[in-house]
Parts: structure tokens; sequence; C-alpha cells
């Protein structure tokens, strides 16, 4: 049994309910994908929604108080070509207001491409952009695949010369102190995830895949425990006749893999003391590929 402690009405600038007008030019794209209490301020409620208007890509920001007072609301238009330095427009895969809820900002990614004139070859530049709520550019980093220590790139046919040729950013999730990041393969290389910390460093080179795959049928939504480098998956599989069964996966990405003691000190046995000792350890088991249990 569930039991409902509190609402609030989340309102527009008119104090009327949050609900799309399709005959309005501005209310017909109201809406709200996410909503929760923003983290750096615990007296606001902040929530968005993704539009597109011929022929642009648009994200609504709202802040609202706590009692669903709207406060803001901000449009941000996603036609900006964020050139590089050889006047290069990016190529976008990836826009995400999630983050929005850690620091505040918006996620963008997406890569340049130029070719090489010794080898003719598209050579293709990642980049992670973020900008804050009023659509400003934050920060830039570089993304380039990296090979650690795996040796599975060369099973692949990719070495640090070529990798660039052979793989480009295609997708992202983003916990507190990693991101994960998929690469999609091109010209003879393969598709893989790796997991970088928020500066850019290599936390883990070579990933099958992130999160449990569904099977046929089903949809699925990975969704990151706020503040945490922990994961939801929820999806959807539908049986014949259109019925529909919801599934949660708890996924552990952070890999605690090791033992632990409930012993406050280590005892040590001495001639005055020589009674047994019985110790109990609790083992984390995970599935190494993808880390869901």
């Amino acid at each position: 049994m569930y039991y409902l402690y509190s609402t609030t009405k989340l309102l527009n600038a008119a104090g009327n309910p949050l609900v799309a007008v399709p005959s309005d030019p501005v209310k017909k794209f109201d809406g709200l994908e996410f909503a929760s209490p923003y983290t750096t301020d615990d007296t606001v409620i902040i929530g968005y929604v993704q539009y597109y208007n011929s022929p642009n890509y648009y994200m609504r920001i709202y802040k609202w108080t706590k009692v669903g007072v709207l406060l803001t609301q901000t449009d941000i238009c996603f036609s900006t070509d964020y050139k590089d330095e050889y006047n290069t427009n990016i190529n976008k895969v990836y826009i995400g207001g999630s983050s929005i809820y850690l620091d505040g900002t918006i996620d963008i990614l997406g890569y340049y491409t130029r070719t090489d004139p010794a080898t003719n070859e598209t050579i293709y530049t990642n980049k992670w952009l973020r900008l804050n709520s009023a659509g400003q550019l934050v920060s830039t980093l570089n993304i380039k695949p990296k090979l650690g220590n795996s040796t599975w790139f060369a099973t692949k046919g990719m070495d640090s010369g070529n990798i660039e040729r052979r793989a480009r950013i295609y997708d992202f999730r983003r916990g507190k102190t990693k991101i994960y990041l998929y690469y999609n393969g091109l010209q003879g290389g393969s598709s893989f995830w790796q997991c970088i910390s928020p500066d850019g460093n290599l936390v883990e080179p070579m990933r099958k895949a992130f999160g449990y795959k569904s099977g046929y049928g089903s949809y699925c939504y990975i969704h990151n425990i706020l503040g945490t480098d922990r994961w939801l998956e929820r999806y959807t599989y539908y049986y014949s006749g259109n019925t529909m069964s919801f599934w949660l996966n708890n996924l552990l990405t952070s890999r605690p893999i090791g033992t632990h003691t409930r012993l406050t000190q280590t005892v040590e046995k001495t001639e005055a003391n020589t009674m047994k000792v019985q110790y109990m350890f609790e083992v984390d088991l995970l599935t190494f590929g993808e880390d869901y249990y």
C-alpha cells in the first residue's frame, strides 16, 4: 500500500496549472519531463522539458518556489554551432538536462570531423560541453577515447594511432564521480563504453555494456540515483494483447568487490589470549561485464 504524504501543484506564470495549450504559441510547448528540489538550493524546485520548434531544438527550464509558484522560465535554443579551431560546426549527439540537478549544468556531447591529409581518413574530435541554466557555455572538455591498459582494442584493430578514426562519441551517462561514454565503432573499429572522471581522467578503458540488456519487446530507461554512482534501470515489457509488465533492476557500477569484517580491531593470539575466534565475512558478488545485481 502506498501513502501520499504531500503534493505541490506546479504553476505557470499566470498562476494556472502547468498544462500545454495547443493554440498558444508559447504555452503549447509547456510540459515536464523531470522535476526535483534543486540540490544547491532547497527552497527551489527545478524542472525541464525538451521540445522541437522547427527548425530548432529547445529546452525549457522552470524554477518554482517550494509551494509551486513559478520564479523563472527560460528557453534555451541548441542551434548554436559551437565551432572549433578549424571553424567546423559540432555534430550534437546528446543533449541532457538531468545534470542540472547535480550542479546546475546542461550536458551537450558531440564531435567535430576533419580529414587527415596524409591518410585521407576522417578524424573525429569528441567534446563534452556544459551550459548553465541560462544557456551560457561554462566549460568544454576533450573526451578522446583512450586505450588504457586494456588489450581488447588490439583484438578489434584499434591502437593509439587510429582510435580517433575508428570511434566517435554516441551516448553519455553521468553519475556523481563517474562519467560513462559510449563510442560508436567506425572505419573498421568497434563500439564500446568507457568510464572517465568528471575532469577527463580514464577510470575504466573498456566495458561491453552499461546496464542490463532487456529482451525483445521491452523499452529501457536508466536513471542515476541523484548524487551517487548508482543507477536504477526501469523497463517495460509488452506481452500479447498489449498488457505491460514493469521491472526495476538495481545497477551497481562502483564495483566494491571485496570482503568486510565486523570486528572493530584486530584480535591477536597471545599466551594469555588463546580463545577460539570465529570470523564472519561478507562478500560482494557482481557480474563483472555489466555490474548489475
